[in-house]
């Protein structure tokens, strides 16, 4: 959910189903996002590439989703994947986390700081195999409930008046 850009490491994503496809054939990403003319090239320029590696039949792109759209297809999701190398915060991750959808995600700095309980489950930064171990021991769970990503959300410093109270402070 974003960008759909080199950057974002969606390019990632063509090693990691070409590795599950052969457990998952009827394995499929769903790319949500769009952006300005550079990103519009950059996605017809990916969406050669699935076309050259023999993988587009595994990809489905949606553009820009909002409101229940989005919610429904992150519910819904299996699994959540972000491959992205560099995040300032990523707010797509953390609504995967709130819809209690598992995740797996590229280990940066920021996510170590924000979910230190395992509600996300991260691996080394451009390691397709080990991204694709995550995706993998997730579609073979016997769950597809982020227990820890749901216990995130009850935690009571995510709650409005915990939150509202410390902005209120902040202003003070």
């Amino acid at each position: 959910m974003g960008r759909v850009d080199e950057a974002k490491g969606i390019y990632d994503l063509i090693p990691v189903v070409n590795n599950l496809r052969k457990q998952f054939p009827d394995f499929t990403l769903h790319i949500v996002g769009s952006g300005g003319l550079k990103t519009s090239k950059e996605e017809e320029r990916f969406r050669m590439e699935l076309k050259k590696r023999k993988v587009i039949n595994h990809f489905v792109f949606h553009g820009y989703l909002r409101g229940i759209d989005k919610f429904n297809l992150l519910a819904n999701a299996k699994v959540f994947v972000l491959p992205s190398k560099s995040e300032s915060f990523c707010v797509s991750l953390l609504e995967a986390v709130a819809c209690a959808t598992p995740a797996v995600a590229y280990n940066l700095p920021v996510f170590r700081k924000l979910y230190k309980n395992n509600e996300v489950i991260t691996v080394p930064i451009s390691n397709v195999d080990a991204f694709s171990s995550a995706v993998y021991s997730i579609l073979t769970s016997t769950s597809y409930i982020n227990k820890q990503g749901y216990s995130l959300l009850s935690n009571h410093k995510f709650s409005y008046d915990y939150i509202a109270k410390r902005e209120y402070d902040q202003f003070r």
